[in-house]
């Protein structure tokens, strides 16, 4: 009798909290509502209920949409209720770690934050049946604003302390953005790593655009995934962390070592400035608090709006004026990266650590890009490009080619070239052996997984996981391969 009330009068909602059934009620102005925002696992219990006393006592709908997310879920997959214990407050997050253990959080984390929770939630797909969701995620995403705080503790250490009259210090990204309409042999004075972290930053403005456009459109369009908005912010980290800390910022500091930089400041801070700027403006729908004291954070020399960043216009989509040379770009740059995580590996894979520079270094064989490329990018600018990033990343200089050593491949005509005297090929076998038998271990307990249910077969995520594991399967067979070519040619 008390679940039958409680529905019965939640089913009222819609009217009694207009004043319904007093004279006061006024059903022209406030009814019916526009959106109902629920869970798929009371739509029987509560929403049908208010459909049929709506139409009962008023003779219309109480609302025109029913928006409905999934199961809420632990991260063991079991419903999130009172009753398990097994709910999390969101409060405990802000104000501290909620159930997170000492070894978890780690040292120097008291509170998690309301960004960090925020941005977890923001990143989390809704849509999917079930909603699993953990404190782990709105942990994950206080180290993401950790790092972008880190990040701008780095931009304020390399900016000039003043700005000369003649540094002509642009703070416009979208007009930076106009150099992205030209054909990328028309942009020879910015250098490819420079155009194509600001074509990477324009994609995410398009993408996050497109988005807000969508969720405010009241057509009921279907959003296709790339615009949704939890793919928008894991999307936009990744532009963070991956791309604009890991890769460009590192470039960064690779130019300042260089012999003719002073080393202590950045002599045109134009686009990393810009960057930043741009990121934050995107960032701060998602972890406002973080982005408006960044924002406030630049100092009086640099021309920057002191407007607080919540009055900053948001960052337009320029995308559809983007000459198409730039996706060639972002595919030799994409090329590059890749080289460089498997000259990692193989430095990994063969014992060459950071110590013995001396008997290994990079060898460019460039001939074969001018053809890949299609003459879109400049022959001289992909050599700059590609000894900026492979030494930013892997810290080992090109080199010429030494009769003694040996060469692997590594991909973008990118080689490791190495001293076979100081490699233990039979060691480096055995650990190449090992992990390949791991990732086919774990390849076959996915389609095992699959075979046990063969009419639903493998879920989306299962396929993504699969062809991951594929992936490196091939890689690593590749990579065997070559050692026992430099093995056998080492032992005769």
């Amino acid at each position: 009798c008390d679940v039958l009330d409680t529905w019965f009068s939640s089913g009222l909602l819609p009217l009694s909290a207009l004043g319904w059934p007093m004279k006061a009620f006024d059903c022209s102005t406030f009814y019916p509502l526009s959106v109902m925002e629920t869970g798929q696992d009371i739509l029987f219990f509560w929403v049908a209920r208010m459909a049929m006393l709506g139409i009962q006592l008023t003779g219309t709908l109480p609302f025109n949409k029913i928006l409905l997310h999934g199961l809420i879920c632990d991260s063991s997959g079991q419903k999130m209720s009172k009753s398990r214990g097994n709910t999390i407050d969101p409060l405990q997050l802000i104000e501290g770690v909620g159930k997170l253990k000492q070894h978890q959080i780690g040292s120097g984390i008291s509170s998690l934050g309301a960004d960090a929770l925020r941005a977890s939630l923001l990143a989390t797909d809704f849509t999917k049946p079930a909603v699993a969701y953990s404190e782990e995620s709105a942990l994950d995403y206080r180290r993401f604003c950790n790092k972008v705080w880190q990040s701008m503790q780095f931009l304020l250490s390399v900016l000039p302390r003043e700005v000369p009259p003649e540094t002509a210090l642009t703070i416009n990204t979208e007009g930076m953005w106009s150099r992205l309409r030209q054909p990328l042999l028309d942009c020879e004075e910015t250098s490819l790593v420079d155009l194509w972290i600001l074509y990477r930053l324009a994609q995410r403005s398009s993408q996050f655009n497109r988005t807000f456009s969508n969720l405010c459109s009241s057509k009921g369009e279907d959003i296709s995934p790339s615009h949704s908005l939890h793919n928008c912010v894991s999307e936009l980290r990744n532009w963070w962390t991956q791309e604009f800390c890991s890769v460009y910022l590192e470039v960064v500091k690779q130019r300042m070592r260089a012999p003719h930089s002073g080393g202590t400041s950045i002599a045109s801070p134009d686009v990393l400035v810009n960057c930043f700027l741009c990121g934050l403006r995107l960032l701060h729908p998602i972890t406002p608090h973080l982005s408006e004291v960044l924002w406030q954070s630049f100092p009086p020399q640099l021309p920057v709006p002191r407007e607080p960043l919540l009055l900053q216009p948001y960052p337009e989509d320029i995308l559809a004026s983007v000459h198409p040379d730039f996706e060639a770009l972002s595919a030799f740059i994409n090329g590059l990266l890749a080289a460089a995580s498997r000259v990692t590996n193989w430095r990994l894979t063969l014992g060459l650590n950071k110590s013995s520079k001396d008997s290994a270094g990079l060898l460019l064989l460039l001939q074969s890009q001018k053809t890949r490329s299609e003459d879109l990018i400049n022959l001289r600018a992909q050599e700059m490009a590609t000894r900026e990033i492979t030494y930013a990343l892997t810290s080992l200089r090109c080199i010429d080619p030494r009769a003694s050593f040996m060469t692997v491949p590594c991909g973008s005509d990118v080689h490791l070239h190495f001293d076979p005297q100081v490699v233990d090929f039979s060691a480096a076998e055995v650990s190449l052996d090992a992990r390949l038998a791991n990732q086919r271990k774990k390849a076959k307990a996915v389609e095992k997984k699959a075979a046990t249910n063969p009419q639903e077969g493998l879920s989306r995520s299962d396929s993504v996981k699969l062809s991951l594991i594929k992936t490196q399967i091939k890689e690593l067979e590749l990579q065997l391969h070559h050692l026992l070519q430099c093995k056998n040619a080492h032992s005769k």
